[in-house]
């Protein structure tokens, strides 16, 4: 049932629809891709293996824009559109991103009561990307995650760009990004999107997501997402202390509804329940792409977690260092 509604909910529910490019960004295999491998509890492993103990239904791995790696699980294929979960949390980031540099949305500052005024309470724009909802006049103190606040950031959405969410992204960053198939996004009853999760792709199209973010938002020779909003989302430098990494979690930090890894370079994830992940690396210009079917809605419950990060550390070792 879960492998199922993961890839085919589209097929029940309403949803709008992200059309794909009519130049897709080619996604070339490797002629000679690496042997990957990695530790985890005192052992090696190979990528094999990790199929093997974990439920995954597809992973993705890309450097400088060519698959290094490419499997599907559970009878999926290139063709099934899979979930995000809250990985589409991140993409309702962008949007704000773009919104803001077209002057839709003024100011990050701005109260969300200047756009939606139903939703006259004390967050702003601002406070919404970080999720924080505390009582008044804590706001700013630390991280409370809840997608109340990415619903909220999608009326905004809708009442400052005056299209729905997915018709704002179709020729703004689907298209740009080189999809090569349509994507869906499930919407309520209102033809809101449900902005916290339910948005489906198929698995190339996720990493062509993640070269787009690794190329700090550029792609086709323009400015796709304005990079120093990106910076600011994906560095845990630039954060708040209360945000960066093993004080917002304990472990990751976090950004503009970005997940950021701890070391001193940057890499960054968009992550959503029982093992949806896209992880990127933009100095090394790496991708990974997990669709998955967990056990638990949040993977920290079992091994997944631990071992996932095990693969893309291993991976990222195969080209530069922690």
């Amino acid at each position: 049932m879960r492998v199922g509604s993961f890839s085919h909910l589209d097929q029940i529910l309403p949803y709008n629809t992200l059309k794909k490019s009519e130049a897709p960004l080619p996604l070339p295999v490797a002629s000679n891709p690496p042997r990957i491998g990695y530790r985890f509890d005192g052992q090696t492993y190979s990528l094999d293996d990790f199929l093997a103990h974990q439920r995954i239904t597809g992973l993705l791995v890309v450097k400088d824009g060519q698959i290094l790696a490419e499997h599907y699980q559970y009878d999926r294929t290139a063709t099934d559109r899979l979930v995000s979960h809250s990985m589409a949390k991140s993409i309702v980031s962008l949007a704000i991103a773009m919104a803001l540099t077209e002057g839709k949305i003024a100011s990050l500052d701005d109260s969300v009561a200047k756009y939606a005024p139903k939703l006259a309470f004390d967050a702003g724009v601002h406070h919404g990307l970080a999720r924080i909802q505390h009582a008044r006049g804590r706001a700013g103190h630390g991280l409370h995650y809840a997608s109340n606040q990415t619903v909220a950031l999608t009326l905004v959405l809708r009442a400052a760009t005056g299209s729905s969410l997915s018709d704002y992204l179709t020729p703004r960053l689907w298209q740009p990004t080189g999809a090569e198939a349509d994507a869906t996004w499930i919407k309520t009853r209102d033809g809101t999107k449900t902005g916290s999760g339910s948005f489906y792709a198929v698995l190339r199209d996720f990493g062509r997501l993640g070269i787009l973010l690794a190329n700090d938002g550029a792609a086709g020779g323009r400015q796709i997402v304005p990079k120093e909003y990106l910076l600011d989302a994906t560095d845990w430098h630039r954060q708040p202390d209360a945000f960066t990494p093993r004080k917002a979690t304990p472990y990751f930090g976090y950004g503009y509804q970005f997940w950021l890894f701890p070391g001193e370079r940057r890499r960054f994830a968009l992550l959503g329940v029982y093992g949806q992940s896209i992880f990127v690396d933009p100095e090394l210009r790496l991708v990974m792409v997990i669709t998955a079917a967990g056990k638990n809605a949040s993977v920290g419950k079992e091994s997944i977690a631990r071992e996932r990060d095990a693969l893309w550390r291993g991976i990222v070792g195969q080209y530069g260092s922690w």
